[in-house]
C-alpha cells in the first residue's frame, strides 16, 4: 500500500532581522504539515522581495542570480527527497534538512561495531587472557 506525503519548499525572509534594508533568506521545508528552515546566507533588500513568489523581484543581474540560486536550492531539495523516497528511508523535514547538508550517518553493522570495539579496547586489555576477543574472524 502507498502512502501519500506532502512535500513543500517555499522561500522567506526574516524581516526581524533586517540590517540597512537587507533581510536574510530562508528556505522552510515542509514535509507532512512538519516544518524545518535553512539559512541560506542570503541578504536581499526588504523591497524587492515578492513573498507569494518567494522570489526578488526586478530584473537586474544580481537579483536574476540570486533567484537561479533558490531555484537551485528548490530543485536539490526536491532531489533529495526524492531519493530519501526511492531508498524507503523515513522522510522527514529534518532528514532532508540534514542531507542538504550532508550530515548523513551511515549505517553500520553489528560486525562492524565488534571490530570498533576490538581495536579500540586491545589497548587496555593488555595482558589480559586472549579468550576475550569478542567475534572471531569467521569467514
Amino acid at each position: 500500500m502507498k502512502t501519500s506525503q506532502s512535500f513543500g519548499v517555499h522561500f522567506t525572509i526574516r524581516a526581524d532581522k533586517e540590517k540597512e534594508g537587507n533581510a536574510p533568506v530562508y528556505a522552510c521545508i515542509t514535509v507532512n504539515k512538519k516544518r524545518c528552515y535553512i539559512a541560506l546566507k542570503q541578504f536581499v533588500d526588504i523591497n524587492y522581495w515578492d513573498n507569494t513568489k518567494g522570489a526578488l523581484k526586478g530584473t537586474c543581474e544580481e537579483f536574476k542570480q540570486i533567484n537561479k540560486y533558490l531555484q537551485d536550492v528548490r530543485l536539490t531539495l526536491g532531489g533529495i527527497y526524492q531519493q530519501l523516497i526511492l531508498s524507503g528511508k523515513r522522510v522527514t523535514a529534518q532528514s532532508v534538512k540534514d542531507h542538504f547538508f550532508g550530515n548523513i550517518e551511515e549505517a553500520q553493522t553489528l560486525s562492524s561495531l565488534f571490530e570498533y570495539h576490538n581495536e579500540t579496547a586491545s589497548s587496555t586489555l593488555n595482558g589480559a587472557p586472549s579468550n576475550i576477543i569478542t567475534l572471531p574472524n569467521a569467514t
